[in-house]
């Protein structure tokens, strides 16, 4: 009986170990949304409890040898991690997709010039706010990160504006109220392909179209260039693949081989048509600075690739006199400039 209480011991202190290792890795992003994995990590702990009490309630004969002792943590342990390797496959989308509360219809930040697009068009559900101007000199396609909306990423036009861009802010499936889709990998990209035909039927004068992408939308921002004619291409901490950006936030567990939605950005690169301006802080926390630089090194058609010294992952975005907006700037006006002289 000693030696039954030795090992369970043992047992429960390599268990909450591991439970606190894993529940670190999915915080340390530093992001409200990751807290959901808590619940991932409550589970495990509640299955270790019932695994631990079924070898010990069927072994607790052969536990008096140090031999035995070995084995049972080596058994216990391995239990622990392959219930926080399930768990992490089961809950993975709730870290790769975390919709915000909110309706699509009711943004807070829409202007009354601005037009709200709820249909279905080539056979997607499509959801987008479209900010016209007049005069416009080309199109620009924003594509925002997993922790935000259409409706919070028209803050990033305002950086932007003097322009002459019809911005267009895609909502994803499965994002703001949508119950008729869930995001996935397929979702996202599907839908990425019907809302830039849907800007091409518009764009009747045939101008230059771009797309933007923070973090998890410089993937689709990339696969659009990949499968559709743009001109431009700005990304705000991109990334070459989830299974890529997953391993290194939990460097324990095999995320290669658990990842459903890999989002291989670093492939799509490869294809990607129009001039690419990229860039990365290189105190990034949730994309590290060396998987941003990496990615901008597959496109064919680099212009540049801002390295942002000590600019977090949000940082980016959220200066409004950072770096990245003022190239930005000047990469959309040497787009629209090289555009009108291409047509005289």
């Amino acid at each position: 009986m000693k030696s039954h209480s030795k090992v369970y011991f043992f047992g429960l202190l390599t268990a909450w170990l591991f439970a606190g290792m894993a529940t670190y890795l999915l915080l340390r992003q530093g992001r409200y949304g990751n807290f959901r994995g808590l619940g991932a990590m409550s589970i495990a702990l509640l299955l270790w409890v019932f695994l631990s009490y079924l070898i010990f309630r069927f072994r607790v004969s052969i536990m008096a040898s140090r031999i035995s002792l070995a084995i049972a943590l080596f058994g216990s342990l391995m239990s622990v991690y392959g219930v926080l390797c399930l768990a992490l496959y089961i809950f993975q989308d709730r870290l790769v997709f975390v919709p915000v509360n909110g309706d699509f219809r009711h943004c807070e930040r829409l202007l009354k010039e601005d037009e709200v697009v709820d249909t279905q068009f080539a056979g997607q559900k499509i959801r987008l706010y479209i900010r016209p101007v007049v005069n416009p000199r080309a199109w620009m396609i924003l594509f925002h990160g997993n922790a935000e909306s259409a409706c919070r990423a028209i803050v990033y036009t305002e950086h932007l504006r003097g322009l002459g861009v019809n911005f267009v802010l895609a909502e994803y499936p499965g994002y703001l109220k949508d119950a008729d889709d869930s995001a996935s990998e397929q979702s996202l990209t599907e839908n990425s392909r019907a809302v830039y035909d849907f800007v091409a039927a518009r764009n009747l004068r045939k101008l230059p179209v771009l797309t933007f992408g923070r973090s998890l939308g410089t993937g689709i921002a990339t696969y659009v260039a990949s499968v559709r004619e743009v001109s431009g291409v700005l990304l705000a901490s991109p990334y070459t693949s989830i299974e890529e950006v997953g391993s290194y936030q939990y460097p324990i567990f095999p995320v290669r081989f658990l990842t459903r939605n890999i989002f291989p950005a670093n492939r799509w690169a490869i294809r990607a048509s129009g001039l690419v301006l990229a860039a990365h802080g290189t105190a990034d926390r949730v994309i590290p600075f060396t998987i941003g630089q990496r990615q901008s090194e597959n496109f064919p058609h680099l212009y540049k690739f801002l390295k942002l010294e000590n600019f977090d992952h949000n940082d980016i975005v959220n200066l409004g006199t950072s770096q990245f907006w003022e190239e930005s700037r000047t990469f959309v006006e040497k787009i629209e400039n090289e555009a009108n002289r291409a047509r005289r």
